[in-house]
């Protein structure tokens, strides 16, 4: 459901800022260390480590006034320290944990001021580690929520970035990067912060960094709204064993099965997505946080409101209704009243299914209310009409509801409109409408809920599973640990008390517990493994399958295409009409340029894209047989990209079409001639296919959106299909431009790029 981009949104700003805390903060017992070795310390070092013990006491859980009194005093004794050494450096590196300190009490302005200070000292320096450090405090002052300061936060934190990364710090170049994946992420880029969140997981991989919950929590989330739902889900269970191993009892754990529970409810698995809503809400309630709470209510009765309405119904009982009564509590408002809606209408009850109904339409007046979920909004308020019998008023909001979807491009919405537009057509009785709508709703839920995903999002859960053995293995390990080093205590007490005879069958008793647990630990792993081998024998023949599946596919469709060019020769041998055999020649010409990607597909290993550069070659060189008697030479820049099948089919369509056009027109009585191809990159994500000849042009006043011929038509059909733009000039020959986006979205392999 699209709500749930706005929960991840509230509470982004809470992200990055813990995990400052979790990386610039030293332990007690570093602390304490430090604390220790202090006067046999040199003065430099002496400044570094009272500045270290400041952030110690700075970053603290909480904001007692307490510690952050501490903070300032060994603050001011690394300024008195300083005034002897008079060290540029140290003077910066004091700055930054003056601004730590004024921000955690709320000074913000004089922080600002320290930071900016800091920055400007160290843009000089050597100490690039530093100066990413100070970089990223002077960000922390701008703010998430507007659009201009929003600009200059992620220039900030880009060039920490760079800093970091010219001073070999990893850690926090790798904070740096899931601060920016953050900001992106705001902006609403998906698929750049999603690379630069899974940058941010690699670099905290490569050395073993444990907190990931919180990068791993936004990769997930950035993956469900792609309806990427095998990679959304392994990034949910990566966030929660991370969590889970490091003990995170925070609103991280309710927001990991927040997100499973979405992502089960949308594949129609409603019972393992009831229990992770359960857990969901036990760990709102555990941090008091009413929106969460709210919100997760709604979307555990959103489960049972279409078949169970009595059920959806009575979990509405948890709901806090005082939030109905806030003022700009939009979103849940929302969940709350379409969860009324929908289940009185199917219990009959139309006078509360109106009062509801009334409330959805007042929020729709309301300016401020989310743009991400008015869609959905005016999908119930047309489903009320719908069932209620006013079809005009259901048609209406439902083309509003459209309207909206398109923009947000969410595949799962969008397949709801189109079951609302088969129901409406139905109760209309437009029943070839009604099935053009049906058949678009198979098309779309087919492509998300693909048996071969249903069968990865599975395996998620199986690696999972086995993740969470491993994790207990080595929890017992360090269990054992513990266990000796607590016999070790017990040994020496016993001494002290010169209790030897207790000591000697203690230290029985705890190498018989060791040998036991080590056995027990052995037998586990043996366990573990074996079941580990035959997860990874089963999804080796699941690739091998598919793989093969694939290839089978494009053979048979290869075939298949040789077989209607066959069958259109021997037609055209039995025609006299010549502009029949013209059309059946050009027919052929089209099915041999599908024809080429199929072959080409099927003696590739790589069964998803084809090399565009080959492609058209090989398509010119055929067409050019196929005109053998003519005197016509092509000249070919072609960018070596690889496209998909839903591209490169276009492309070669309209190559063809724009081709055999040119030897008809552009070249009358064999006349000599050149045909230009280009295809670039111009911009970004943006390309332009460029077919250009040097024959006698279109006639005089020529206008081709009053032209009606079959291959200019089907070349404005084929730009459409990819959202491409098309233009035709007739100056000095003829030229054809189509310029269109191509971005392809990140698939589990790109995540491997990373790994």
């Amino acid at each position: 459901m699209t709500m749930r981009f706005m929960v991840v949104l509230m509470t982004a700003t809470l992200l990055t800022s813990s995990v400052q805390a979790q990386i610039d903060a030293i332990s007690r017992h570093e602390a304490d260390s430090m604390l220790a070795l202090l006067p046999n310390t040199k003065a430099a070092t002496q400044i570094e480590t009272l500045l270290n013990l400041a952030q110690f006491h700075i970053f603290k859980a909480g904001e007692n006034k307490i510690d952050l009194d501490s903070g300032q005093t060994y603050i001011d004794q690394a300024i008195a320290l300083n005034k002897k050494n008079k060290s540029a450096d140290a003077a910066a590196y004091i700055l930054v944990n003056q601004s730590y300190l004024e921000r955690e009490r709320g000074a913000r302005e004089t922080g600002f001021n320290k930071a900016g200070e800091a920055v400007r000292l160290l843009r000089n320096s050597q100490l690039k580690g530093l100066l990413g450090r100070a970089l990223y405090e002077l960000s922390m002052y701008y703010s998430y929520q507007d659009s201009i300061q929003r600009a200059v936060k992620m220039n900030l934190v880009s060039q920490a970035v760079e800093a970091f990364q010219l001073a070999g710090d990893t850690l926090r170049m790798a904070r740096s990067l899931e601060m920016l994946g953050d900001l992106t992420f705001v902006n609403r880029n998906r698929h750049q912060s999603l690379q630069l969140l899974l940058q941010s997981l690699a670099l905290y991989d490569s050395i073993g960094y444990p907190k990931v919950q919180d990068v791993g929590l936004l990769i997930g989330e950035l993956y469900f709204q792609l309806d990427e739902y095998v990679l959304s889900i392994h990034y949910y269970f990566r966030s929660l064993r991370a969590a889970t191993l490091t003990g995170d009892s925070s609103i991280q754990m309710y927001k990991i099965h927040h997100g499973l529970a979405m992502i089960y409810h949308k594949i129609g698995r409603n019972e393992l997505a009831a229990s992770y809503y359960k857990q969901a809400l036990t760990y709102a309630k555990k941090v008091d946080e009413s929106f969460s709470i709210a919100l997760t209510v709604c979307n555990a009765a959103y489960i049972y409101c279409e078949n169970q309405p009595v059920m959806a119904l009575q979990i509405l009982r948890d709901y806090p209704l005082h939030l109905l009564k806030e003022k700009d509590s939009y979103t849940i408002k929302y969940a709350y009243y379409r969860i009324v809606l929908v289940s009185n209408l199917r219990l009959q009850q139309r006078e509360k299914a109106q009062q509801a109904c009334n409330q959805l339409l007042a929020l729709d007046k309301e300016a401020a209310f989310p743009a991400i979920n008015r869609g959905s909004l005016n999908r119930y308020i047309a489903t009320f009409y719908l069932y209620t019998g006013q079809n005009a008023k259901a048609q209406h909001y439902l083309d509003i509801s459209d309207e909206w979807e398109r923009r947000v491009c969410t595949k799962c919405e969008m397949s709801r409109n189109l079951q609302l537009h088969y129901k409406l057509d139905s109760a209309r009785r437009d029943y070839q409408a009604a099935f053009h709508s049906l058949s678009r709703y198979k098309e779309v839920t087919d492509s998300i809920f693909s048996e071969n995903n249903l069968r990865q999002l599975q395996v998620a859960g199986i690696e999972y599973e086995v993740a969470q053995k491993e994790d207990s293995i080595k929890l017992k390990d360090k269990n054992i640990i513990n266990l000796q080093l607590a016999n070790d205590l017990q040994k020496a007490d016993l001494r002290q008390a010169n209790l030897l005879t207790y000591l000697t069958i203690a230290g029985i008793l705890a190498a018989l517990l060791i040998i036991a647990l080590l056995y027990r630990q052995y037998r586990n792993k043996q366990r573990s493994n074996a079941i580990i081998s035959q997860k990874n024998e089963q999804l080796e023949g699941l690739v091998i399958e598919k793989e093969w599946l694939l290839k089978e596919i494009h053979h048979r469709v290869k075939n298949n295409f040789q077989t209607v060019m066959s069958l259109l020769g021997t037609q055209s041998a039995y025609l006299k009409n010549d502009v029949a055999i013209s059309a059946i020649n050009d027919s052929q010409q089209r099915i041999q340029a599908m024809l080429l990607i199929h072959q080409r597909l099927y003696k590739s290993n790589n069964l998803s894209s084809v090399r565009i550069q080959d492609y058209l070659h090989e398509l010119v060189e055929s067409l050019s047989e196929s005109y053998a008697d003519s005197d016509v030479r092509f000249q070919l820049q072609i960018a070596p990209v690889e496209f998909d099948l839903a591209h490169c089919i276009p492309l070669g369509l309209i190559l063809n079409e724009a081709i055999t056009n040119a030897y008809k027109y552009a070249f009358p009585d064999k006349r000599a001639g050149l045909i230009s191809i280009t295809l670039a990159n111009t911009t970004g994500n943006h390309y332009q296919l460029t077919i250009q000849d040097n024959g006698i042009g279109l006639p005089p006043g020529f206008d081709i959106q009053r032209l009606e011929s079959m291959g200019i038509n089907l070349m404005r059909g084929l730009v459409r299909e990819i959202s491409g733009s098309f233009t035709l000039s007739g100056s000095n020959g003829t030229t054809i431009t189509i310029s269109f986006p191509y971005e392809p979205v990140p698939t589990m392999a790109d995540h491997a790029a990373y790994a």
